[in-house]
């Protein structure tokens, strides 16, 4: 007989078989040796790593982990089986299951550099960054050349708001590899994403000069030049990654942003259009020409764009149903906007949509504050303490409406009103682009008129530090052209929103907001974020300068004689399919009437007398005003008899100006700031009681002051009288008021 095999010989057997079968890639092979020899060797460490090997070769990596573990059974501390099943886990973004097979990796000899690492990306990536910070450092300790550990640390130190540490580190990487773009890009993106857009343009320019920069990396610095409202030097930038990438989508989408910013529309176009061509379902692009079509007036467009932006994305729902609500088409209405209020997460539109469609005050302040953490702000000016006490309280107004505006209208009266002797006037406009007779008006009425529309945000706020302004009145909230960024970076001590912005803005940097007791109640102060600054009266500043209506004129040619005048000139975006319902409810009741409407698109004529036909009303009863210059709207408006509001958006400067033509309105106030503007405007008027808060009761009062002539010039007389006694357009009262509650605020 011959001689028994030693188990040693066994054992080399199996292992050679395995280690053969491993390096020939046959690893299904190699697992049918290893589980073999372990039959008759279950201690052989190496075929049991063989066998894990292959198994993560054949992408059994649960399996691989359990091949692991009968290593460590015996030899709990075995270095690489406990790294392995690290890297497992770390690869399946299993951090926390990895931190403890790394710790017990530690102390050994082998791969310490991959250990410190793993445990530093580990503690990254769960947000632990002081811990990521301590294991790159035991890295560098062992390896101070490592590069990796000091973009990983810097990293880290970044988001612990340790930018200069972050920087220097990078700085001693870059030491090591000089020449390193891909180095000096990250520089550049730390630095650009703490605000420190001069420093991040130093980085880019350094590795300009190296040469070979790549197309992501020339967006990059057209990004901060951008910032740094450098527009010109932004589009060479753009053109050179253009060149190196044409079809590059996130260059084009960038690029035709700035033009929009530029006001260059169709240049933008041309960018988003040519992002279609590579992808014609880039929904980014879509609703961004959908956007600039708006802009433009070309509302056909808009909402074709729109559509299709919707059609390959839900979260560009909103823009859709702004867009066919400038056309009065809502065929599909109704199912847009139950995307909308599906939309828990806030994500399907900007915060102005909310305003326009939702009477749930809650909805808006959950969309505003969703919004609000969008505006980025680093944070790197620090706060800002109250100045000490000026001669004069020093007001920055911050809008890029001062020209022909509904802002500028009503503004104008306050503005003349303000005690020069306690208050310094400054206005900072962000955008210089539209300027006209109303932009000379104001131009003198403020102490000093900063044109910033060039500056970069932070240096408006610098700017604004500089002067000490001591109150930074935000005339914008998140309508068009807003820059909140700069309220963000905190412009002055004490922020507010005023005006231009129909309700909060959901933002822990806005301080206070100006309303009265009919726009924010008791039951409703919970869904703002801002304190309230209640305006005794009316929150909104009228101007008793403004022309008069010439009663002389007479009446327009194409309202028909001996014929009640229903009107609303509101937008056509503010007009709901069910509002339009109820108003030719009350005209098939009404039969000695018309409606008499603002005009908007051909489109939207078309859709409203459609509907109108549709629900029994002759169309030639539904009457278009084209627009007008102010006074010959308000003299042309004081022929009609009722202005019937919208709802949830109410009529606003449209309210204020049918109250100083003459006209009484009726309006439905509901949850919202937006939904009780115009009830405000009636109490400030001494005509409460035109205020309904249901359907019902508006058909109804509707109908009665139609049918009762004698209610109706009752009603008129007292509009002329809270017009002319009144305090809503008792300018000087309404300034002293104002001017109080900054007093006290400042003085607080």
């Amino acid at each position: 007989m011959g001689q028994p095999v030693a188990s040693h010989e066994r054992n080399a057997y199996w292992t050679g078989r395995a280690d053969q079968l491993y390096q020939a890639k046959k690893y299904r092979e190699c697992i049918v040796a290893c589980q073999a020899g372990l039959k008759r060797t279950p201690h052989e460490i190496k075929l049991h790593d063989f066998c894990a090997l292959s198994y993560l070769q054949t992408n059994q990596d649960q399996k691989a982990i359990e091949s692991y573990a009968q290593i460590l059974k015996f030899s709990p501390l075995h270095c690489l089986a406990n790294l392995n099943i690290a890297k497992i886990h770390f690869k399946h973004q299993a951090h926390e299951l990895a931190l403890p097979f790394l710790k017990k990796c530690q102390t050994a000899a082998e791969q310490p550099e991959l250990v410190h690492l793993l445990t530093g990306r580990c503690h990254e990536t769960m947000g632990a960054y002081a811990e990521a910070v301590n294991s790159y450092a035991e890295l560098l300790s062992i390896d101070p050349h490592n590069v990796t550990a000091y973009v990983r640390m810097a990293t880290s130190l970044n988001l612990l708001k340790q930018t200069q540490g972050a920087v220097d580190l990078l700085d001693m990487a870059i030491k090591l590899i000089p020449d390193s773009n891909d180095l000096l890009f990250c520089k550049a993106l730390l630095l650009m994403e703490r605000g420190l857009n001069v420093s991040a343009l130093e980085a880019f320019e350094a590795l300009h000069a190296n040469g070979k920069a790549t197309a992501h990396q020339l967006c990059g610095h057209a990004e901060v030049l951008c910032r740094m409202k450098k527009m010109d030097a932004a589009i060479e930038k753009y053109e050179e990654a253009l060149q190196l990438e044409p079809k590059r989508v996130t260059a084009l989408i960038n690029y035709g942003n700035l033009l929009s910013r530029l006001k260059r529309m169709d240049e933008a176009i041309d960018k988003f259009e040519m992002v279609l061509t590579i992808d014609p379902k880039n929904s980014m692009a879509l609703g961004n020409i959908s956007t600039a079509m708006l802009i433009k007036r070309d509302l056909n467009k808009a909402w074709e764009y729109a559509e299709r932006a919707c059609e390959v994305n839900p979260s560009a729902s909103g823009s859709f149903l702004y867009t066919m609500c400038f056309h009065c088409d809502w065929a599909k209405y109704d199912a847009t906007l139950d995307v909308l209020k599906n939309d828990e997460k806030c994500e399907y539109s900007g915060p102005f949509v909310p305003i326009i469609f939702s009477n749930d005050a809650e909805v808006h302040l959950k969309y505003n504050q969703s919004w609000a953490k969008k505006v980025t702000a680093t944070g790197i000016l620090g706060p800002l303490k109250k100045y000490q006490h000026h001669s004069k309280i020093k007001i920055g107004y911050y809008s890029c409406d001062f020209f022909n505006h509904a802002t500028a209208m009503l503004i104008e009266g306050m503005l003349k009103a303000h005690n020069r002797d306690k208050f310094e006037l400054h206005a900072f406009s962000l955008d210089v682009s539209r300027q006209d007779e109303y932009t000379e008006r104001l131009r003198l009425l403020f102490d000093h008129y900063h044109e910033v529309y060039h500056y970069s945000d932070r240096a408006v706020v610098n700017l604004s530090r500089e002067l000490e302004i001591d109150i930074a009145i935000d005339l914008k909230g998140y309508t068009e052209g807003s820059r909140p960024t700069i309220f963000a970076e905190r412009a002055a001590p004490v922020q507010i929103n005023f005006l231009g912005y129909p309700g909060t803005m959901g933002a822990s940097f806005i301080d206070y907001i100006v309303a009265d007791h009919t726009l924010i109640t008791p039951d409703n102060q919970e869904f703002f974020t801002e304190e309230v600054i209640y305006m005794p009266d009316c929150y909104q500043p009228n101007n008793n300068g403004r022309p008069k209506p010439d009663l002389t004129q007479a009446r327009p040619s194409d309202l028909p004689e001996n014929k009640f005048v229903f009107c609303s000139f509101n937008n056509a975006y503010k007009i709901t399919p069910s509002q339009f319902k109820l108003w030719m409810r009350i005209l098939r009741q009404a039969p000695n009437s018309v409606f008499w409407m603002l005009k908007s698109t051909e489109r939207a004529q078309s859709n409203l007398l459609r509907y109108a036909a549709e629900e029994g009303i002759d169309p030639n009863r539904i009457i278009f005003a084209s627009f007008l210059p102010e006074a010959q709207h308000l003299t042309r408006l004081s022929h009609a008899d009722l202005f019937l509001d919208t709802f949830p958006c109410n009529a606003h400067t449209t309210a204020s100006d049918a109250l100083w033509a003459g006209v009484p309105l009726v309006t439905r106030a509901g949850q919202t700031f937006a939904s009780r503007v115009a009830s405000s405007l009636l109490h400030a008027t001494g005509l409460a009681e035109l205020t309904v808060h249901n359907e019902e009761d508006y058909e109804a009062l509707a109908l009665r002051i139609y049918n009762d002539a004698t209610l109706l010039r009752s009603l008129k007389n007292r509009v002329k009288h809270g017009i002319d006694n009144g305090p809503l357009y008792d300018t000087p009262l309404f300034t002293r008021n104002f001017e109080t509650a900054i007093e006290k605020i400042y003085q607080g």
